[in-house]
């Protein structure tokens, strides 16, 4: 217990530390302007990259990919843990296989949760520093607080969305396979123009064709949308799970 949480500590210390190297990267990623406000600089941080136009090269944000691994790699040690031979025991504690698999959804919730508080924490580090140091630079225009918590609530459902959709995968396949196959998902949507890849939907510098409206209703519907699409692979994990054989493989060679 003691190495897990000296474990979980230096990994979520190593991704505040990313974040902020990212946070002050983007801090000079506005032309010269500076973000108006810790809200202006969140949602340049979110930005990603806005989908390829027809013709144009295709350039792999590494950066962004990099933002995605603390997911990815929080969602296989969930996943790890649920399957382990190990958890046996843990299924004889809670009772039904129902509540294991809630309980692992929950944990996920707090790894795509501790993934945006990450984020924001790193944001608000590097705008004080920042702003203490009183800068020269012209100023963007003013970004609305509301915008800022839209775009933290589209960010933590569709982060929720993306890691149960890999530990459904990770069910029967196993977590390694899992998390290989949420990484490739991730790369292929930042070169891809196919607008129903999920993870491009984090990238707030892309809006999705079937979203209409202003880019405040896209976002709500988004978040919308993830959450629909959680709540169906939340049942669908839940099947999965209770067909799963969690013994391990006693056959002599």
């Amino acid at each position: 217990m003691r190495r897990a949480r000296k474990a979980t500590i230096g990994f979520l210390a190593a991704t505040f530390a990313f974040d902020a190297a990212r946070a002050r990267y983007v801090w000079d990623a506005g032309g010269g302007r500076r973000p108006a406000g810790a809200v202006g600089l969140l949602q340049r941080f979110f930005a990603g990259e806005a989908f390829p136009a027809p013709g144009a090269s295709l350039v792999m944000p590494v950066d962004w990919l990099l933002l995605i691994l603390p997911l990815i790699g929080g969602c296989a040690c969930v996943v790890e843990d649920l399957l382990a031979p190990r958890s046996t025991s843990r299924l004889l504690r809670v009772g039904t296989r129902r509540r294991a698999w809630i309980g692992a959804c929950r944990a996920l919730l707090g790894v795509a949760a501790c993934w945006l508080a990450a984020a924001v924490a790193s944001v608000a580090l590097v705008y004080a520093a920042e702003a203490f140091c009183g800068t020269d630079a012209p100023q963007s225009v003013a970004v609305p607080l509301a915008d800022g918590v839209l775009a933290a609530a589209l960010e933590v459902s569709v982060a929720f969305l993306v890691v149960l959709l890999q530990a459904c995968v990770s069910v029967p396949f196993g977590a390694t396979v899992g998390a290989a196959a949420s990484f490739c998902l991730a790369a292929a949507s930042c070169v891809s123009r196919c607008a129903w890849l999920p993870h491009s939907w984090m990238m707030l510098a892309r809006e999705p064709w079937f979203c209409a409206g202003d880019e405040s209703s896209a976002r709500v519907e988004i978040a919308l949308l993830s959450i629909a699409l959680s709540a169906a692979l939340l049942a669908m994990g839940g099947a999965l799970f209770a067909r799963k054989d969690l013994l391990p493989d006693r056959r002599m060679p």
